[in-house]
């Protein structure tokens, strides 16, 4: 038992400290860079050789990766960051509970290593999926914040085109009104369209399908069947408008009626415990009668 102990502290703390040279920064020296003939090359180091296989196998799950792709991109998050995060959050969740078991055999308690063994492969593998949870929530959050962007953005469309403007400066114009993160990606995107000589809407389209926002995509495509006659996109966009507003309220109603329903069960426990603290002394006094 002495021995295991002590082969399972020299793993854990070697665990420990690969996690810990993970988590630190490194500076890059002169002594790093090999220079080559074709050019100026970055010897790669140990945490290169780790993630890039790691990537790999992220990028081969071919049922998967479509939705993490859109996922990356929609958060603004590298696919090495996630990465990094999800092999260091699974080997602390792999070691926590072994160490633990290593202290208190050594402090003469009592804990069955078979027992700590599962709850490690559990915390490790529940670490490892922590990161992917998170990455995909934070990706649903900015998709509903895309669809709330939207509306706003097309009555700003609307009245840019009711001034005069043209449709590629209305789009443009009313992406650069707010310093919002969607409303940067939006004037970013309209920008290289721009500059590429390729039509807004095809863009928008691009992008849209690149994020997982359907609003931008039916916007794209209202913008293209409507042409380049500024009436015909008026009013186009204005029934978009209406259309996206009416979406919205039902959603938040949704939303609203779902957890009404999830508070029923709570609210009827709370009644029954407040009826029976009430009724508890009055029905002890009439059974102590008898």
């Amino acid at each position: 038992m002495n021995l295991a102990a002590v082969l399972l502290g020299g793993g854990a703390g070697a665990g420990v400290c690969a996690l810990a040279f993970a988590l630190r920064g490194r500076n890059l020296h002169l002594a790093d860079i090999d220079l080559t003939v074709s050019g100026t090359r970055v010897s790669p180091d140990w945490r290169e050789r780790v993630l890039a296989p790691a990537e790999h196998v992220v990028q081969r799950q071919g049922r998967w990766w479509p939705t993490i792709q859109r996922d990356l991109q929609v958060s603004d998050t590298g696919l090495r960051e996630v990465v990094s995060r999800s092999l260091a959050a699974a080997l602390l969740g792999l070691f926590s509970p072994l160490l633990v078991w290593i202290l208190l055999t050594v402090g003469g308690g009592t804990w069955s290593f078979a027992v700590a063994s599962i709850v490690a492969l559990a915390t490790g593998l529940a670490g490892a999926l922590w990161p992917w949870w998170a990455l995909s929530r934070r990706a649903s959050l900015r998709r509903r914040h895309l669809q709330a962007f939207v509306g706003t953005y097309v009555d700003l469309l609307v009245l840019c085109l009711a001034g005069g403007m043209g449709v590629e400066s209305a789009l443009l114009v009313a992406a650069q009104a707010t310093e919002d993160w969607a409303a940067r990606q939006m004037a970013s995107v309209l920008l290289a369209a721009r500059e590429s000589g390729t039509a807004p809407w095809v863009a928008m389209a691009r992008w849209a399908d690149g994020v997982g926002a359907d609003e931008v995509s039916e916007l794209a495509a209202s913008l293209q069947l409507a042409g380049t006659e500024g009436a015909r996109i008026r009013q186009s966009l204005t029934a978009r408008s209406s259309s996206l507003r009416r979406r919205q309220q039902a959603e938040v109603e949704s939303q609203a009626n779902r957890a009404t329903e999830r508070l029923f069960l709570p609210g009827s426990l709370l009644l029954v415990g407040f009826l029976l603290f009430i009724g508890y002394p009055a029905f002890s006094r009439i059974v102590g009668a008898f």
